[in-house]
């Protein structure tokens, strides 16, 4: 679900929950600025984490995924909540797998 009337494309900023099996390592939540984590727990099941937050772009989101992957936390749910207009600052701000993309 998108909460917004603007376009989600490759290069805008958007705000994203992220669901996952697994207790989130305090390693990577002090890496991921910006986005807040919970977890759940019920009657002695496997611990559930879910981080929100704003990620500058399709690069970004691709890389925080990748991350959770190499923690093999397995991935229940991506979920788009809201798309922001392009700004100025998602334009001049590279992501870090610009360098990978097609030209």
């Amino acid at each position: 679900m998108i909460g917004s009337s603007h376009s989600l494309n490759m290069s805008v900023p958007a705000i994203y929950r992220i669901t996952v099996q697994g207790k989130l390592d305090e390693k990577l939540v002090r890496h991921l600025d910006g986005l807040n984590l919970s977890e759940i727990t019920a009657n002695g099941e496997t611990p559930v984490g879910v981080l929100v937050g704003r990620l500058i772009d399709q690069a970004a989101l691709s890389g925080l995924l990748n991350s959770l992957y190499d923690l093999q936390l397995p991935i229940i749910s991506v979920e788009c909540i809201n798309v922001e207009a392009a700004d100025a600052e998602s334009h001049s701000v590279p992501s870090k797998n610009a360098e990978l993309a097609p030209s």
